[in-house]
């Protein structure tokens, strides 16, 4: 993903802080703001985590800097992949943002952010090759080393009476992905389907996720 497109999304973020601070003064408190505008951090699950090519027990963190920004981390820790071609996985994925209040009402609030994402993973296969014409098979252990890296736009939405501590997010991004492998007889190559996991470098992805978070106010 080239450069450029990181710059758009600051520039897009730009213009949407400077519109919201335009209009900030037609916005007004009513008691669930006040009874929200306590709390400077929030710890939860994103459930949502365990539905991933990489499933993973993910926790959401969210931290008021000053009403409208926040600062939010989603931390996973990836314990499988979900492809018949590898026995499993383990690794980790971080997606730092940086979200701006767009408006709230009884019913919601609503969000806007931008986000890195980063993903490293070891995803683990064994092959057998026949050696010797065939005399007899030899067993291949090893792993590919997956690593993801890229930046995107966030949306999220907090409904806030009919599912308390509850928000749901979806966001569009892309960037690149790189995968070597122990031993290059353990590459996979796919004529069909995702193949997000040949072997090479910087290869472009284009990602669009979605993710439901349960948070509770720690402090």
């Amino acid at each position: 993903m080239k450069v450029s497109f990181s710059v758009l999304i600051f520039i897009f973020l730009g213009l949407t802080a400077t519109i919201y601070s335009g209009n900030s003064q037609d916005f007004s408190l009513n008691e669930k703001d006040e009874e929200d505008g306590n709390y400077v951090y929030q710890l939860g699950l994103s459930p949502a985590a365990l539905l991933n090519k990489y499933p993973g027990v993910q926790l959401s963190h969210q931290i008021k800097i000053f009403d409208p920004i926040y600062f939010r981390l989603e931390s996973a820790y990836l314990f499988s992949i979900i492809d018949q071609a590898f026995d499993g996985a383990r690794g980790y994925r971080l997606r730092p943002s940086l979200q701006l209040k767009l408006g709230e009402s009884n019913s919601f609030r609503a969000h806007l952010g931008i986000f890195f994402n980063y993903r490293r993973a070891r995803a683990f296969r064994e092959i057998e090759t026949f050696q010797a014409g065939g005399s007899f098979i030899q067993i291949i252990d090893g792993h590919m080393d997956s690593r993801l890296r890229g930046w995107g736009l966030e949306f999220e939405f907090d409904f806030n009476k009919s599912l308390p501590n509850f928000s749901f997010s979806m966001g569009l991004g892309g960037g690149r992905i790189t995968n070597t492998y122990s031993d290059p007889v353990l590459r996979v190559n796919r004529w069909f389907g995702g193949n997000n996991i040949v072997s090479g470098r910087n290869m472009e992805y284009f990602i669009i996720f979605y993710t439901v978070h349960y948070r509770l106010p720690i402090l």
